[in-house]
């Protein structure tokens, strides 16, 4: 019995985690309701606090969940395909309408780029923390001739996520589809990636359902 009470609190706690992890991409850090993640999560308000130890702490965890899943992809890709086939395909599908409407299933740091001067010290490390990684795991990806031409993963991020904050503010779609067109023409040495595309959606298919 006690196996089995930690395998469920185990579930309920990635729940949780999934629920908050998408509330916090599309709220930010001070939308994030704790009894609207517990309502989610079909659970009451009493049982938070068997999980978490407060409303920063669920944030943190959260954080860190988004940036696991989202790196953890990437990774994938990375290793199941040669590294400028991977990247060229993370690029097409980060510039997407797909990732544009779906806020809260997507990056985090263009989700959370933008709360970093108003969260609390501690989300914020997780945030610098979670950009690092995935700026280490895009790094590791790029060619020679990118790197000599300047471009870093940090770098990449900034384009991406900016091309992607930017468009989210314009109402027209035809203006949303200019915009993430002029990103993807700053990055000509990722080249045509129409051949890299090898079978995620993206966001990425394994942050749809509880694990993201």
């Amino acid at each position: 019995m006690p196996r089995t009470s930690k395998t469920e609190k185990a579930k309920t706690h990635a729940l949780l985690l999934s629920v908050a992890a998408d509330q916090l991409r599309r709220r930010g850090f001070s939308g994030l309701n704790v009894s609207e993640v517990m309502k989610a999560a079909g659970l009451t308000h009493g049982g938070f606090y068997r999980h978490f130890k407060s409303k920063e702490d669920l944030a943190i965890a959260a954080t860190r969940r988004a940036f696991s899943f989202f790196v953890k992809e990437l990774e994938l890709d990375l290793a199941a395909h040669p590294p400028h086939v991977a990247l060229n395909s993370f690029v097409d599908r980060y510039l997407s309408t797909e990732h544009l409407n779906d806020i809260s299933k997507g990056c985090p740091v263009a989700a959370l780029g933008a709360d970093m001067a108003r969260c609390s010290a501690a989300e914020r490390v997780e945030l610098e923390q979670g950009t690092d990684r995935l700026a280490e795991v895009l790094d590791a990806g790029l060619t020679e001739d990118q790197r000599q031409a300047g471009i870093s993963g940090s770098t990449l991020i900034a384009v991406l996520s900016g091309a992607i904050n930017v468009a989210r503010l314009q109402p027209d779609p035809e203006r949303q589809t200019e915009i993430l067109a002029a990103a993807r023409n700053v990055l000509p040495s990722f080249g045509d990636a129409a051949d890299g595309q090898f079978g995620h959606t993206f966001p990425p298919a394994a942050q749809h359902g509880n694990n993201s």
